[in-house]
C-alpha cells in the first residue's frame, strides 16, 4: 500500500509539474472553479451525512456522449480490497467466559489460535477428536488403550508457571533460527502457500503408558498433530506439571522457560503428528495434574493482478473562427491504462470571448471507463468576442487521477473603419459636395451595416446619393449598407449648403450586426461673404447747358462679412464737366475719370456714399458709368445714370 501511495503521490507532483506550462498560477481557469466548489461543500455536507453520497456532477443536456468499445478486453478482476478478521479462541469450557482465554495469555498477538480440550471417557458420547488415533493406536499395541487425562477448566491462574520444577536434563537444547514473528514473511515468501480460506487447527493429547506410582519411573507422552487441511508454522508447545511431578527425562529435549518447558517446531504438515516422550516421577499420592499448551501460526496465499487505471484526455476543433459564428468541440476522454477508471468527470472552463448556453463552467459525469474505453462529449460554443482566447477541459477520476489541455482559439471579427472629407471653409450661401467612405479592414464579412451623416447646424441639407434619408428632427442622413466584404468599401456623398458663419464639426458613425460602432469626425468653417449693393441718383434728369448736375453713388454691403478692399471709379460723359469731388477716400482725376483709393474694408450694414458736382457744357443725352470692385467679391458691381442736356 505504501509504494501505491508513493507511485500516486509521484503521479500527481508530474500532473501538477505540468500546469504552468498551461497557465499561470492566477490565470488558470479551474482556480475559480475551485473556490465556487468550497463555497457549496458547506450546505452540503449535512446532507451528505444523512443521505447517499451524491454523484459527482450531474448529467447535462449540453454534452452528447457517444461511446467506443474498448481496444483490448483484460480478464484480470478489479482490485478488491479484502478485510481479514481474527478468530476468537475455541474450544473453551462451557463454564469458562470467553474473555478467560485471550490471545494476549500465549504471548503472541498475531497468531490465530485453536485450543482443542480433551474430554474424558465419562464424556465420549460428546466425542473425541482423538477417536481416530485412539483407534491407530490400540491397533498397533494389542489393543491397549490410551488412558486420556480429563483437562479441567482453564483459567487465567493456569498460566501461571508452576513453583518447583526440575529436569534431569538441565541443559536446554537451543533452537537454531527459530521462526519469529519478525521474520516470519520472509521465511513464508519462501513456501509455497495454499489460496483460498484456511482453518488450521493443533490438538494436543497426554497419552499414558504406565500406571502412576509414586517413586517410580512413569512414561507418558504429549502428542501434538496437525489435525487440520492446511499447512501451520511457529507450534510452540508448552508444558506445566504440579510440584508432584519430577521430569526426568524428556525427548526431545526443551528449551527451560522458567518453571515450564517449552518445544517448538518450524512447521507441521496436515496428518502430522510430533510426540514428545516424558519420564516422570510421582512425588506423591493422590491426583495430580499435568497441562500442555499449544500457540500456532497459520497461513494462507492469495494472488491478485494490481492494474494501473490512468485517464487522458484530448480537445479536437477549430483554431480560428469569426466573430458571431457557432464552434463546435469534441472532448475525447481515453482510459490508457490496465485498470478500471472510476467516477470520471469532465470540466470546462469556457473563456469570456466564447459563450456556452448553460454557463462558463461546465461539468459532465462520465461514469467508469474500462482499460482502452473512448468517450466522447460534443461541447457547442458561439463566439461572442474577437481576440486570442484560451478553451480549457480536464478530467478528473478516483485516486488522483487527472489531466487537462487547454486550445487557443482565435476569434476574428468585422473591423468597420469610416471617414469623412470635405472643403475646410465655406462661405454662407455657398453650396459645397462631402463625401463619406466605409471600409471592412477585418478577415471576416461584416453584415447588416449602417450608417449615419450628422449635420452640423451651420448647413443645409440639400441631397444625398444611394438612398440616403434625411430626418430633421436629429438633423442625420442614415443609409443601409447592407453586408460588407473583407477589405469592402462603400462611399456616399452629401450636398451641404453654408448658411451661417461659425466653426462645426462632420460626425459620420458605421456599426454592423456583431461589431462596435466606429466613429469618425471632421472640423470645418463657414466664412460669411460681403454682398455689395450700388445705387446711382440725380437730382434732376434734365439740365440747360451751363447749369450745374449732382450725381450721388452708394455702396452699401449688405452681407454678413465685411467687403474687403472695396474700390470706386466713375467715368463722366464729354458734355459733362466735373466741378466738384466729395466722399471717404482720396481720388484722382484725369480726363474725366475719377479714381477714389480702395476703402480698407466695408463692415456689414455699412454704407459708402460718393457726391460728384458737373457742369452741362452742351445738349444731348449724357451717361455716368460707376465701378465697384473688392476683394470679397468675385466680379465687379457695374452701374449707370444718364440726364438730357438741353439748350437755353
Amino acid at each position: 500500500m505504501a509504494a501505491l501511495r508513493i507511485t500516486s503521490v509521484l503521479c500527481l507532483a508530474s500532473a501538477l509539474l505540468m500546469l504552468p506550462v498551461l497557465f499561470a498560477q492566477d490565470e488558470n481557469p479551474f482556480a475559480q472553479w475551485e473556490r465556487l466548489q468550497k463555497q457549496t461543500e458547506l450546505t452540503q455536507s449535512a446532507e451528505e451525512s444523512a443521505e447517499p453520497k451524491a454523484k459527482r456532477a450531474v448529467q447535462m443536456e449540453y454534452f452528447s456522449g457517444e461511446s467506443e468499445p474498448a481496444q483490448t478486453t483484460s480478464n484480470k478482476s478489479p482490485a478488491r480490497r479484502e478485510t481479514l478478521k481474527r478468530k476468537a479462541p475455541v474450544g473453551q469450557l462451557e463454564t469458562e467466559p470467553e474473555s478467560e482465554v485471550t490471545v494476549a495469555d500465549f504471548e503472541s498477538d498475531d497468531a490465530e489460535v485453536q485450543i482443542t480440550l480433551i474430554k474424558s471417557e465419562a464424556d465420549a458420547n460428546d466425542g473425541n477428536p482423538f477417536e481416530e488415533f485412539a483407534e491407530e493406536f490400540e491397533a498397533n499395541n494389542d489393543g491397549a488403550r490410551i488412558p486420556v487425562q480429563a483437562v479441567e477448566a482453564v483459567t487465567a491462574e493456569d498460566f501461571e508457571p508452576a513453583e518447583e520444577i526440575t529436569l534431569d536434563e538441565p541443559e536446554a537444547i537451543e533452537l537454531t533460527d527459530p521462526l519469529t514473528p519478525e521474520s516470519a514473511p520472509d521465511a513464508v515468501s519462501q513456501i509455497s502457500l495454499p489460496e483460498g480460506p484456511q482453518s488450521p487447527a493443533v490438538t494436543l493429547q497426554w497419552v499414558h503408558h504406565d500406571e502412576f506410582s509414586v517413586g517410580q519411573k512413569c512414561r507418558c507422552d504429549l502428542v501434538v498433530e496437525n489435525t487440520g487441511r492446511s499447512l501451520v508454522h511457529n507450534v510452540i508447545t508448552r508444558a506445566v506439571l504440579t510440584q508432584a511431578l519430577q521430569v526426568v527425562d524428556a525427548k526431545p529435549a526443551p528449551v527451560a522457560s522458567g518453571a515450564s518447558a517449552s518445544w517448538q517446531f518450524d512447521m507441521l504438515k496436515p496428518g502430522e503428528k510430533k510426540t514428545i516422550e516424558l519420564t516422570v516421577v510421582p512425588r506423591q499420592e493422590g491426583d495430580t495434574q499435568m497441562r500442555a499448551f499449544v500457540q500456532l501460526t497459520g497461513a494462507t496465499s492469495s494472488k491478485r493482478a494490481v492494474t494501473r487505471p490512468a485517464v487522458a484526455i484530448d480537445l479536437d476543433g477549430p483554431e480560428n473562427t469569426g466573430i458571431g459564428q457557432q464552434v463546435a468541440y469534441t472532448v475525447a476522454v481515453t482510459n490508457p491504462g490496465t485498470g478500471t477508471a472510476r467516477n470520471v468527470i469532465i470540466q470546462a472552463a469556457i473563456p469570456e470571448g466564447l459563450k456556452h448556453r448553460q454557463g462558463s463552467l461546465l461539468t459532465i459525469d462520465v461514469g467508469t471507463l474500462s482499460p482502452g474505453e473512448v468517450r466522447r462529449a460534443r461541447l457547442n460554443l458561439e463566439a461572442l468576442r474577437g481576440g486570442i482566447h484560451n478553451l480549457a477541459v480536464r478530467v478528473l477520476a478516483d485516486g488522483d487521477l487527472t489531466e487537462q489541455t487547454a486550445q487557443q482559439v482565435s476569434i476574428a471579427e468585422p473591423k468597420l473603419n469610416i471617414g469623412v472629407r470635405g472643403p475646410a471653409s465655406s462661405k454662407t450661401g455657398q453650396s459645397s459636395p462631402w463625401e463619406l467612405v466605409i471600409v471592412n479592414e477585418g478577415k471576416v464579412e461584416s453584415s447588416n451595416v449602417r450608417t449615419k451623416y450628422r449635420v452640423p447646424t451651420e448647413y443645409e441639407f440639400v441631397r444625398a446619393n444611394a438612398g440616403g434619408k434625411f430626418n430633421p428632427a436629429d438633423r442625420t442622413i442614415e443609409w443601409f449598407v447592407g453586408n460588407l466584404e473583407p477589405n469592402g468599401a462603400q462611399k456616399f456623398t452629401v450636398v451641404l449648403k453654408a448658411v451661417k458663419p461659425g466653426e462645426n464639426i462632420h460626425q459620420v458613425g458605421v456599426v454592423s450586426e456583431h461589431g462596435g460602432m466606429t466613429l469618425a469626425e471632421q472640423k470645418s468653417a463657414v466664412v460669411g461673404s460681403a454682398d455689395l449693393n450700388l445705387q446711382i441718383a440725380t437730382q434732376q434728369q434734365r439740365v440747360r447747358t451751363g447749369e450745374p448736375a449732382l450725381f450721388v453713388i452708394q455702396i452699401e454691403n449688405r452681407g454678413s462679412s465685411a467687403a474687403q478692399s472695396v474700390g470706386l471709379s466713375c467715368e463722366l460723359p464729354s458734355g459733362l464737366q466735373q466741378t466738384e469731388v466729395a466722399g471717404p477716400a482720396r481720388y484722382l482725376a484725369d480726363n474725366g475719370v475719377i479714381v477714389f483709393q480702395s476703402l480698407p474694408q466695408l463692415a456689414p450694414g455699412q454704407k459708402a456714399v460718393f457726391t460728384i458736382k458737373t457742369t452741362c457744357l452742351r445738349s444731348g443725352n449724357h451717361k455716368l458709368r460707376v465701378r465697384v470692385g473688392s476683394d470679397s467679391i468675385s466680379d465687379p458691381l457695374i452701374g449707370e445714370e444718364s440726364l438730357l442736356g438741353l439748350e437755353r
